[in-house]
């Protein structure tokens, strides 16, 4: 019977660890994912896009005919419209001069190419927010940890300098001491409210980013720092090279640089003349019917400011389209080096923080700990251990912050495929 038993209970105890996953974590990749699927902005933007699409469509497309009647021989009080002697039925098309048609077309489908780089454009700015956010949602959790585990260490270390001071074993120095461990405790409580304040604009941001309500929570960001230090440092060649050739900011310049082109070819094509071809079929009232056609051409150098104006006026926005994209070029490469160098600024200084003060911070306030409780150390020692182990919490928290916002910068200006250079996210070793 005692063996039958365990072994229910062996089995009761794996049915309840696999169906206890343990804490849910918010991770990275799903989030993104979300904020593509579900973003209300993107969503406009995009609607926007295939609305410029549909509408180059029929930007090249002639003028449809017109079906006409015309009655004659009515009286000013005939309200009987078949007595009249005459009617004619005619059918006129609107020719452009060849060409003209297709410049249309060219033009709006430029712009339609320039309102879908501008959706590309919002998405990689879409994706750098939410890595932002899931960042400093991150470091705000790391801190708030932190805090707690000083705020711990701080009042186990009252509690037992209040039962020295009950045996009557505290000196002046230990009332100095309960003095600075209540400073340093309530200088924790201090921090604590703005550490929360950014974990809940951080999950805000990332609600509304996913398309649901920014007024509900998250779970915890799963980071593992040692998974955003193994990645490969950026070099500023590639990340150039890759932001020339994907930037939807490049893309939607180089696109309003050929609609304006393709504006002057049509502004200049209104120098030529357009045809417009009628026919017509005139019947009386005894029956007899007589047809006709007629074929008009417009003159558009009669008034030559009007057509003047506009293809100067097409040029001077040629010109400041090319100058746009030179523009939109150097300032990309500008802002992809300072990117590429704040990423790797931000990286060494977290692995310096992450990987050697972080550790001799946590051992110092152990130590501490273990020091007041046995009065190895000196009042002195003890509290620059908390308050170095403080410090370090805040450092770090702000570097985690800085890191993400430097990577979401950097792939947002070299549009890297979704995910492409995300770190694995698990949960904080």
């Amino acid at each position: 019977m005692p063996r039958f038993l365990a072994t229910i209970m062996c089995a009761l105890s794996a049915a309840l660890a696999a169906a206890d996953p343990g804490p849910q974590r918010l991770d990275l990749p799903t989030v993104l994912m979300m904020v593509h699927d579900h973003d209300p902005a993107l969503a406009a933007a995009r609607a926007d896009a295939r609305a410029a699409e549909q509408t180059a469509r029929s930007a090249g497309s002639y003028l449809p005919p017109q079906l006409g009647l015309q009655l004659m021989g009515l009286g000013p009080a005939a309200a009987d419209l078949p007595q009249s002697n005459q009617h004619q039925w005619t059918l006129t098309q609107d020719l452009p001069f060849p060409g003209r048609t297709w410049a249309q077309g060219r033009v709006a489908g430029r712009l339609a190419a320039a309102k879908a780089a501008d959706a590309d454009s919002l998405e990689q700015q879409e994706y750098k927010d939410a890595r932002t956010a899931f960042y400093s949602l991150a470091g705000a959790e790391f801190l708030l940890r932190g805090l707690d585990s000083v705020s711990q260490a701080t009042r186990e270390m009252a509690r037992l300098s209040s039962r020295r001071a009950g045996f009557g074993q505290l000196n002046r120095m230990g009332q100095f001491m309960d003095a600075m461990l209540a400073m340093e405790d309530s200088g924790v409580d201090g921090l604590r409210p703005m550490a929360q304040q950014q974990r809940k604009a951080a999950q805000a941001m990332l609600q509304r980013l996913m398309g649901t309500d920014p007024l509900l929570g998250l779970p915890p960001a799963g980071v593992s720092l040692d998974a955003m230090l193994a990645l490969p440092a950026p070099e500023l060649a590639a990340a150039l090279k890759a932001a020339e050739e994907r930037s939807p900011l490049l893309k939607g310049a180089s696109a309003s640089l050929q609609a304006a082109e393709a504006a002057r070819g049509l502004a200049l094509s209104g120098w030529l003349p357009d045809l417009m071809v009628q026919g017509s079929v005139t019947a009386d009232q005894a029956g007899n019917e007589q047809s006709g056609a007629m074929l008009a051409l417009s003159l558009p150098w009669l008034w030559y400011p009007k057509q003047a104006g506009e293809a100067g006026a097409a040029a001077a926005a040629e010109d400041k389209a090319c100058a746009d994209l030179q523009g939109a070029r150097l300032a990309l490469r500008e802002q992809v080096a300072a990117a590429v160098g704040d990423l790797n600024a931000a990286a060494e200084s977290l692995r310096t923080a992450w990987t050697r003060t972080y550790p001799q911070a946590a051992r110092g306030l152990e130590l501490a700990r273990s020091g007041f409780r046995t009065t190895a150390l000196g009042s002195s020692e003890i509290l620059m251990a908390v308050q170095d182990y403080r410090t370090t919490e805040e450092g770090l928290a702000g570097l985690i912050a800085q890191w993400g916002e430097a990577q979401a910068r950097l792939l947002m200006l070299t549009a890297a495929p979704l995910g492409a250079a995300d770190p694995d996210q698990g949960a904080r070793p």
